[in-house]
């Protein structure tokens, strides 16, 4: 890997999103980029997961899905979402949705068209796989 900082780069953008999301993990996985300069090539990529805060998840996200971090972000903003309508239904809590479907999404598009015009829910989408 050292003789290739390249290939080390390549790598830890494509694969970063299997990383376990905990500190220590993340910490490690950096430590593979040879220089802070490697650091400084790959971060603007993998920036999207880096600050990704599933705790927190609120806000405007406009994801490149052929990036795997970003493509990563949006799996996870699903799941999200999916995990967020089942415990209302279960705790028989008003559905506030734009449309009626319990998504706490808002105007989702996907390649500059509302998600709306194709699939009544962001649950009945599959993302696109580049």
């Amino acid at each position: 890997c050292r003789s290739s900082p390249a290939s080390v780069r390549r790598t830890m953008k494509t694969m970063f999103p299997t990383v376990p999301s905990d500190d220590q993990s993340r910490y490690l996985a950096m430590l593979c980029l040879p220089n802070l300069s490697d650091f400084y090539t790959c971060y603007p990529r993998m920036e999207a997961l880096l600050t990704f805060n599933a705790q927190n998840a609120t806000g405007h996200y406009s994801l490149d899905l052929g990036n795997s971090c970003e493509f990563a972000v949006a799996q996870r903003l699903i799941l999200l979402d999916r995990w967020e309508a089942v415990c209302n239904k279960r705790r028989q809590r008003v559905d506030i949705s734009a449309t009626g479907n319990r998504s706490q999404l808002r105007n989702e598009n996907h390649q500059g068209r509302p998600l709306l015009l194709r699939v009544r829910s962001v649950a009945e989408w599959s993302l696109p796989e580049y």
